[in-house]
């Protein structure tokens, strides 16, 4: 697997193109974007896309040096600081890093495969990382047999369709680790961008709808909220109860029509 050698070099070299931004055509033949406004990182943001993953390094409005692995969901996320392990949670997560530390982050997917990277927190920046779905030591699972069975006959009826699996809900703990990503960020359109990488993927009761509501201050993005995770509500016949998270009538009816 390809090895970066840390976001501080690259930064530097983005520095130099001070008054626009810069495209820099890497030896590997990927491309790399940096835009710089002041000395450092500070007002300024950096971002690496390659085939396997995408990570982008801003300036945090709060000064916090954090880490966030956004995707896939699901994955175990394990933070070394040398040899020892600092920090371990499911995807997605945020790791409050300390400042000009290097990290190894190593993603261990459902079917045991892994994948690293090294990151240099940057002071007063938030990285984000996006692991794409190509993995280095990924090994693909070979197809299963295919055994030939004969159509019946003509006059004998199909077998009814095997009954479909009605979805279950996020369990209780992943639930609660989505709440926390989303506290985390700072403003509202950050905040319904965390929840629509969740709702890709999961399933919400009324009840689970209603605390996410919750999260958002303004009327209008209590009602987006409410718009990204409708086609993944398992209990629609029980919207009513989602009255009480509003205010104002005409915010009420909007959510009541999208359960008709």
């Amino acid at each position: 697997m390809k090895r970066w050698l840390g976001i501080a070099t690259a930064l530097a070299l983005c520095s130099t193109a001070h008054a626009q931004g810069m495209v820099m055509n890497t030896p590997d033949g990927q491309v790399r974007v940096g835009v710089w406004g002041f000395q450092g990182h500070h007002g300024g943001r950096f971002a690496e896309t390659e085939s396997d993953h995408r990570l982008t390094v801003e300036r945090d409005p709060l000064g916090r040096t954090r880490i966030k692995v956004m995707s896939p969901e699901g994955a175990m996320l394990h933070v070394y600081q040398g040899r020892q392990e600092v920090y371990v949670d499911d995807v997605p997560t945020v790791f409050q890093a300390k400042a000009n530390e290097q990290y190894r982050l190593v993603l261990v997917f459902a079917d045991g495969s892994r994948w690293s990277k090294h990151v240099q927190a940057q002071p007063g920046a938030v990285a984000r990382l996006w692991v794409l779905g190509a993995y280095d030591d990924m090994t693909p699972t070979p197809a299963a047999p295919v055994n030939y069975q004969p159509p019946p006959p003509a006059y004998a009826p199909a077998p009814p369709p095997p009954p479909v699996a009605a979805p279950q809900p996020i369990e209780h703990r992943r639930f609660e680790q989505l709440k926390r990503a989303i506290k985390a960020e700072s403003f509202a359109q950050q905040k319904l961008g965390v929840l629509q990488t969740a709702a890709s993927g999961s399933y919400f009761t009324i009840h689970q709808v209603g605390e996410l509501v919750d999260l958002y201050t303004f009327a209008e993005n209590k009602v987006q909220a409410v718009r990204l995770v409708r086609p993944h509500v398992v209990d629609p016949e029980n919207a009513f109860n989602l009255g009480s998270h509003f205010t104002f009538s005409s915010n009420k009816d909007e959510v009541q029509k999208m359960f008709q």
